[in-house]
């Protein structure tokens, strides 16, 4: 019988491919210990200790669905003035026929009814105006000293003040400011985004007067300024509402707004966080039925983190005077910027 030599270098092979197998935990019979913690979410399983280890499948699922849900509901309240905004120009829009340009007059009870802030007393005349159809929008503001304005954003931070008679010219993000608006006495306003809101003013009680003035009030296209041509005013003859949708439609209105507006600097960290939502900018709004569950999971919470913050403000400048149940509803700075941080409440 010939003996076969067994080399070192094959017995120390095979020792550390025993010990490969033991260490990736290949073996059949090999038991993988474990730790589970409990959290305020609930169970969360590690492969050998939370230390050392890593998540289960179980628990990684679950701890994606959270951290969807977190934030989808940072992003409901962030989104809360947008949504108002663009949801008010297209019920308003669709309800009432407008036309670009058009103003709505909102005199009486009944034609209020369709927003939240508006106050009994006080006669309205507000808009929005789309700046990619036409390009740079004039509004021209009469002569007297009886008219007031203001335009905001979309995301309701003021971009320009009406407080004198002229012509205003509002360019939108995609346009160029005509080179010779300024010479020709235009007050020019670059808007960050393409469409805005215009609130305006009427000051005489007298409600002919107020209604005399409405039609000296001109909005049109920079482009007809030698015969420029107003569409004049619409007042409400049906109930209709503005406020914001509890449905899925609230986060397909902040898709529709993501690929219409441009994306803010500032807003960069939240259109990533919508991604994995299923809502994204240059896609189609589509969320499965895993995205669609937390999307609305998150408008409960979402609305209910709104209201204690509204209702029950933890924000020391809301303070009014001890004793009391009121506080100051608006707290931040118009444009929500401080020295270090941007104002989320």
């Amino acid at each position: 019988m010939i003996a076969i030599p067994v080399t070192r270098p094959v017995v120390k092979s095979a020792v550390l491919l025993t010990a490969l197998f033991f260490l990736l935990g290949s073996t059949p019979d090999f038991a993988v210990a474990q730790e589970t913690l409990d959290t305020r979410i609930g169970k969360l399983s590690f492969t050998k200790d939370f230390k050392n280890g890593y998540p289960t499948d179980e628990t990684v699922t679950k701890l994606y669905d959270e951290m969807d849900f977190q934030r989808a509901v940072q992003a409901y309240i962030w989104a809360i003035p947008l949504v108002g905004f663009e949801y008010w120009q297209q019920v308003q829009d669709e309800e009432l026929g407008l036309k670009n340009g058009q103003l709505v007059y909102m005199e009486t009870y009944a034609e209020k009814v369709c927003c939240l802030t508006l106050n009994v007393t006080t006669p309205y005349v507000q808009t929005f105006l789309d700046l990619t159809k036409a390009g740079p929008l004039v509004i021209e503001i009469p002569a007297g000293g009886e008219v007031r304005g203001a335009t905001h954003d979309m995301w309701q931070i003021q971009s320009a003040q009406m407080t004198r008679p002229g012509k205003y010219l509002f360019v939108g993000p995609s346009h160029e400011g005509p080179p010779e608006a300024e010479s020709d006495g235009s007050i020019v306003t670059h808007s960050p985004m393409q469409d805005m809101f215009v609130g305006i003013r009427l000051i005489p009680e007298d409600p002919k007067e107020r209604e005399a003035l409405l039609n000296t009030i001109k909005i049109y296209p920079y482009s007809e300024r030698k015969s420029p041509k107003s569409k004049g005013y619409v007042r409400p003859t049906k109930p209709w509402f503005a406020y914001h949708p509890r449905t899925m439609e609230y986060w397909r209105t902040i898709h529709e707004s993501l690929n219409r507006q441009p994306v803010r600097e500032v807003d960069r960290y939240f259109v990533a966080m919508l991604k994995e939502l299923g809502i994204e900018k240059g896609k189609p709004f589509k969320p499965n039925d895993r995205q669609k569950k937390i999307l609305m999971d998150a408008l409960v919470v979402g609305e209910a983190m709104a209201k204690a913050n509204d209702f029950n403000k933890r924000l020391e400048k809301a303070h009014y005077r001890d004793n009391s149940h009121w506080h100051f509803s608006t707290t931040a700075n118009s444009n929500q910027r401080t020295e270090f941080y941007q104002q989320l409440d």
